[in-house]
């Protein structure tokens, strides 16, 4: 949501936008709209949704399952810490997308074959949906960066390369 945003408003300053098996949404979608359509993400039946304080958590009791299964314990237990609820508004407010601002930019994808929080089947939804200049995948759950940190490296670098 976020990279989307700024590419709309300065698509002059963003070269390239890389989604890191991360939602990939539509002009008038909001992530709400596109996760709740997922039904064998782990992620969503454990959202807490907490409206009188405006955020959005997970159950942290499921967090290992939902981004870092192939993670070392040490590692999740160190990322558990990093981990803060979210503000609600932008998981519910439609993106505002348009051909000239956000659609000018080139994108990428690097997909998770074993993810659970946005799942192979969704993020092929949103790729057939709004399709990107390439797509990588990557065999590993939702955070490479801690599970193939090295292969991330690799697929990175031949996007900045593209």
């Amino acid at each position: 949501m976020v990279i989307s945003t700024v590419a709309e408003a300065r698509p002059a300053k963003v070269e390239k936008l890389v989604y890191l098996s991360a939602f990939l949404l539509p002009n008038g979608k909001s992530l709400l709209d596109v996760a709740l359509q997922d039904s064998d993400s782990l992620a969503t039946p454990n959202l807490c949704v907490k409206p009188d304080e405006g955020v959005v958590d997970l159950n942290r009791d499921a967090i290992a399952d939902i981004f870092y299964a192939d993670c070392e314990r040490e590692v999740v237990d160190r990322a558990r810490t990093l981990l803060k609820p979210n503000p609600l508004a932008p998981f519910a407010t439609p993106l505002a997308l348009t051909d000239g601002g956000y659609g000018s930019v080139r994108r990428f994808y690097i997909s998770c074959a074993k993810d659970r929080a946005i799942t192979p089947a969704a993020q092929r939804s949103m790729l057939a949906a709004m399709p990107c200049e390439a797509v990588h995948e990557l065999h590993t759950d939702h955070s490479p960066f801690f599970s193939q940190p090295d292969r991330l490296d690799d697929v990175l670098v031949e996007i900045a390369r593209a």
